[in-house]
């Protein structure tokens, strides 16, 4: 179909607006220093509606393929003066952290600040402290919100997730802390050893090599390309395989009622929602946030979709699949007919919370910038007060998943030669370990 940029070229309107106040700059004293909306902790965020609603799937899917016009952005949810005033502090922002190192180390919201969280047996024991933490208590604020390892898993069932990306290693590490080292954990990676030992946790090359299914899927769609330069307007288009792929992913791989966990940049192009569009009809509710241990100064946000519906929808996955056989997917505009994105109740949401977090990004990058231009670098790493800092603690403790007691499994077996059975104190529960090479692990040796 022809795309809507081109008949709109000259305008460059978006579509289908509510009627909402454009973003203005925050009104402050050049002497005041700016306030960010709902902070420190940033605890309010829009509820998805229920994804139950009947919307006209199959026969909507309409691709839209536009070569040359990768680049442009029609919003189907934010006004184009809100986008340029975003678009515009980004730019002031980079363009001052690119001339001066220092400004990227400013301290200013929880964020910038977690390692606070990580420190202390007190709280230690209750949320744990990890190697790779700023992920690890990513996990945990959403473990929080949303229950996440609450899932319903038999008593004889180890808690399964697959992570798609190594730089969510401090997701495993949350989970095999909170699951008491009883799960089945799996990260695609061809590096070995990037978390700490644990039989729990085996890496894979792809996704073909794990034949099970898992209650948990995570995936990192914010990763950026290192050889080119960034706009800092476009950030989705960078990503739009990676998307196909990590939603394929996930609809064949997750357990009924498992959960779609995935960190995204920009939600803002019609490329974006029209995925977010089928997750939302495959998934029981879907959830766009930014909780408080992400930089409320950044892009990144967390797509949550919970309690996939069985039987997956085969159409869905295969229409993914057609989409990867294109040759340039960055040209995709669309994937959805514009008339289901504008659906009342799908584009209330959506709009709601990109509304809200694109002006949380407006205030916190000018939050940023005051104290770049003021440079008063004293004052900012002592912003954190100390019941912010109880308050976070709170907002990343979920209580562990109870051991579950079993009879050991070795009972009369002869184990091979070179393997002992070991007590391990600290996690009280037999090992088995190989004098000859040094190989540890909980199930008993073939």
């Amino acid at each position: 179909s022809t795309a809507i940029e081109i008949s709109l070229r000259d305008t460059r309107l978006g579509l289908g607006h509510h009627n909402q106040l454009p973003i203005t700059s925050s009104s402050f004293s050049p002497l005041d220093i700016p306030k960010v909306f709902d902070e420190p902790l940033f605890s309010d965020y829009d509820n998805s509606e229920s994804g139950d609603l009947s919307f006209p799937l199959l026969d909507k899917k309409t691709t839209t393929i536009a070569p040359g016009l990768k680049s442009i952005l029609s919003s189907l949810y934010i006004k184009f003066d809100d986008l340029e005033l975003l678009y515009k502090t980004r730019e002031e922002y980079f363009n001052k952290i690119e001339n001066n190192g220092k400004f990227k180390n400013i301290r200013i919201f929880i964020s910038d600040q977690l390692e606070f969280l990580n420190s202390g047996e007190k709280y230690g024991n209750n949320h744990g402290s990890f190697i790779n933490y700023q992920t690890a208590f990513q996990l945990a604020s959403l473990d929080k919100i949303f229950n996440l390892t609450s899932i319903k898993v038999d008593d004889s069932t180890r808690l399964s997730f697959i992570i798609e990306n190594s730089t969510l290693t401090g997701f495993a590490e949350y989970l095999t802390w909170q699951q008491q080292d009883d799960l089945n954990g799996f990260i695609i990676s061809n590096e070995k050893y990037l978390f700490p030992f644990n039989s729990s946790i085996h890496y894979k090359p792809d996704i073909a090599s794990i034949p099970s299914k898992v209650h948990l899927f995570f995936s990192d769609l914010t990763i950026l390309p290192l050889n080119q330069k960034i706009n800092q307007r476009y950030l989705e288009k960078y990503n739009k395989n990676q998307m196909l792929i990590s939603c394929r992913n996930a609809l064949n791989k997750l357990n009924e009622n498992g959960h779609f966990i995935c960190k995204l940049t920009d939600t803002l192009t019609r490329f974006t929602t029209s995925l977010i569009y089928l997750l939302y009809c495959s998934f029981k509710s879907v959830t766009i946030i930014r909780p408080f241990t992400l930089d409320p100064s950044s892009s990144h946000r967390f797509l949550v979709c919970q309690g996939l519906k069985y039987p997956v929808n085969k159409s869905v996955t295969q229409y993914l699949e057609d989409l990867l056989q294109h040759n340039e997917t960055e040209n995709i505009l669309e994937i959805i007919s514009v008339k289901c994105l504008i659906h009342p109740e799908f584009q209330q949401y959506i709009h709601s919370t990109v509304q809200r977090l694109l002006q949380r990004e407006i205030q916190a990058l000018q939050k940023r910038l005051y104290f770049i231009n003021h440079s008063n670098h004293e004052q900012i790493n002592s912003m954190l007060k100390d019941e912010d800092l109880k308050k976070a603690h709170e907002y990343i403790t979920v209580p562990r998943r109870s051991r579950i007691l079993c009879v050991e499994p070795d009972s009369g077996i002869k184990l091979p030669s070179g393997w002992i059975k070991e007590w391990s104190k600290k996690e009280e529960r037999h090992y088995y370990f190989n004098i000859n090479t040094g190989e540890s692990r909980w199930e008993p040796p073939n």
